[in-house]
């Protein structure tokens, strides 16, 4: 009789992959229009033993967004480059694979201020300062394919100077 195990697989195995995606930054008050920008992750997963595993992965974050109020104006470009850990959890089959991703690292927040005056001219005003900032991620690696597949994943980052973001990003992964 043959019977399946949640960790069947024993063999070591390496994933790499890639995701990138739209994100979006929550206002955080009434007077602002927030837009969105792009982010994204570089990943490389060793599992030995079981299907689970840890993995490094890298990560790339850049927002734009754009806040008005009554008589000023307010661009803030953020980037940040951090690091962090991944853990996946492979199934029976392994033919799908959900994992959870945090990162921690710094970067720069760029604030172009442009100030209005009552005879309506104007003068931008720009801002550099070095910030903190920590994602999640939960997200998923399908299988159509027997040594790749794509992955999918709902993230939310959060920034010192920035609102709660999120986004969902999708990517691929080979797996050797």
């Amino acid at each position: 009789m043959y019977s399946y195990s949640l960790f069947a697989q024993s063999e070591p195995r390496c994933m790499v992959g890639a995701t990138c995606g739209l994100m979006t930054e929550f206002a955080k008050s009434v007077n602002e229009k927030v837009d969105v920008g792009p982010g994204g992750s570089l990943y490389a997963t060793w599992r030995v033993g079981s299907s689970s595993g840890l993995s490094l992965s890298a990560q790339y974050q850049y927002l734009r967004s754009t806040f008005g109020a009554f008589n000023s104006h307010e661009d803030v470009e953020a980037q940040y480059g951090m690091f962090g850990v991944r853990f996946d959890v492979a199934n029976t089959r392994d033919a799908w694979v959900p994992y959870l991703a945090t990162a921690f690292g710094f970067g720069k927040t760029t604030n172009f201020v442009r100030e209005v005056w009552w005879d309506t001219t104007s003068k931008y005003i720009q801002q550099t300062v070095s910030t903190t900032a920590i994602t999640f991620a939960i997200g998923c690696n399908v299988r159509p394919w027997q040594k790749s597949g794509i992955t999918t994943e709902f993230r939310t980052f959060v920034g010192e100077d920035s609102g709660l973001t999120l986004g969902l990003l999708t990517g691929y992964f080979i797996e050797f």
